[in-house]
């Protein structure tokens, strides 16, 4: 508690917009600017229903037979669309060193009565992780951060060690749509040792933005393994990117 009071004495708490001082990190002003709007839409995410030896001797034969289904039917909501001021915040708190805006984003989430209760609704919110030694050089994840600060506020449960990320890959900024899937393939593990955490409960993944849902997929791929009740998804961002067709 004096720990708060010192940091916001040497840094005041700004309007992650316009910069000027609010003590919710954004102002009205700035958040009627990013019309935010909770919507959702459906993904239909196809399960491969060969399960390797590792992965059986970790989970039960409910999980089999449900994998066994050719999809999972999966909610996904988001607050705003990926453009103008909402994009280019996004991109700052990525790869410009604020992590400052961090505390605009969670508080975004919880100035809305609607996504507030949306997140209470689940049992357990999940960021989408960062490999480590990316984490590492740019000293947080984004996700982690957001997801902390909320479920603090909403005394919600969040786990950041049940999904990892073991390798390093490409940007999926960089890459055009076929090579975004490929990118993202065995890249997310599960923890095994957190299994009991989320089996059978509802579980909320978050993530920054949504493009081609390939990393979301990814990761709700692996998340199905220990069983959960539901995975839905909540992004701050819903983008596009066009299609390459192959002729």
């Amino acid at each position: 508690m004096f720990l708060d009071k010192v940091l916001d004495f040497l840094f005041p708490p700004i309007c992650g917009i316009c910069l000027k001082k609010n003590n919710n990190w954004i102002c009205n002003e700035c958040y009627d600017k990013l019309n935010i709007n909770l919507k959702r839409f459906k993904i239909n995410n196809k399960i491969n229903g060969n399960i390797d030896k590792k992965t059986k001797e970790k989970v039960d034969e409910k999980l089999e037979e449900k994998r066994s289904k050719k999809y999972y039917i999966n909610n996904v909501y988001y607050l705003f669309e990926y453009k103008d001021i909402a994009r280019k915040k996004i991109l700052d708190y990525k790869f410009n060193d604020q992590s400052y805006l961090a505390k605009m984003f969670s508080n975004i989430i919880l100035k809305n009565e609607k996504i507030c209760k949306l997140l209470k609704s689940y049992d357990i919110i999940i960021p989408v992780p960062m490999y480590i030694k990316k984490k590492r050089c740019r000293g947080y994840n984004q996700t982690e951060l957001i997801v902390n600060d909320i479920a603090k506020n909403l005394e919600i449960e969040s786990n950041n060690d049940i999904l990892l990320k073991v390798r390093e890959n490409k940007m999926q900024s960089s890459l055009d749509y076929l090579s975004r899937k490929e990118n993202v393939k065995n890249v997310y593990e599960i923890n095994f040792i957190e299994k009991i955490k989320i089996n059978d409960r509802k579980i909320l993944l978050f993530d920054d933005i949504y493009t081609t849902g390939f990393t979301i997929k990814e990761c709700i791929r692996e998340l199905e393994k220990l069983n959960p009740k539901k995975i839905d998804v909540l992004v701050l961002a819903k983008g596009k990117i066009e299609k390459k067709i192959e002729r």
